[in-house]
């Protein structure tokens, strides 16, 4: 569990690359996760319980260069475009 923190609950900065699983990330003052520029975060097996954070979205991709994979399609709260499948 990653509760009440004063910022984020999860901060992917400078290219850097992280596995969301199986944990809940909840009442932090930030969002529940913030991925920066250039960083990639894999939410495995539907990711985690991230809910209830005090800014808005709960998962934040902070620029056009960070990515995500993974995300429940039940999750609203994210601020980035539906996930695309890599051509082949």
């Amino acid at each position: 569990m990653i509760s009440g923190n004063s910022g984020d609950g999860v901060q992917l900065e400078g290219a850097s690359a992280g596995n969301i699983v199986g944990v809940t990330i909840t009442n932090n003052q930030g969002h529940g996760v913030r991925i920066g520029d250039l960083s990639f975060a894999q939410f495995k097996h539907g990711g985690a319980f991230i809910n209830s954070n005090s800014t808005l979205p709960n998962i934040l991709c902070d620029s056009a260069y960070s990515a995500t994979r993974g995300v429940k399609p039940t999750a609203t709260d994210t601020n980035f475009p539906a996930e695309i499948q890599p051509l082949p």
